[in-house]
């Protein structure tokens, strides 16, 4: 039966840059795969800011929108089976500034634990 990852598992991007989400499938026979945005198949929502690439393996969403943010669904079928996994994207205005501050967290905290 397929066995699929996606990644990243979750990302923070600000409006107006490029987000990718990426499903790496593997089964024997190989998988179809698709992707569901909140449960909806996005092959309706198809456009030139969202897109497909490298055999439905990639979603490429450019200039992000607030309403870009969802759970990206990527599901694997085959013969054998049905597997799936979700990423997850944020688009908010203070992306950077919130993964930056997650670092300092992190670093801060890690060096305490030492």
């Amino acid at each position: 039966p397929p066995v699929i990852r996606v990644y990243p598992e979750s990302q923070a991007r600000e409006p107006g840059v490029t987000a990718s989400l990426r499903c790496h499938a593997e089964g024997i026979p190989s998988p179809q795969l698709s992707w569901l945005k909140n449960g909806i198949d996005i092959k309706t929502k198809l456009s030139k800011q969202l897109t497909l690439q490298a055999n439905g393996s990639e979603v490429h969403i450019s200039n992000v929108h607030f309403e870009d943010t969802g759970a990206y669904t990527c599901i694997a079928k085959n013969e054998a089976g049905v597997d799936e996994d979700i990423s997850s994207l944020f688009v908010e205005d203070s992306a950077r500034k919130t993964l930056v501050e997650v670092e300092r967290h992190v670093y801060h905290d890690s060096r305490h634990c030492l």
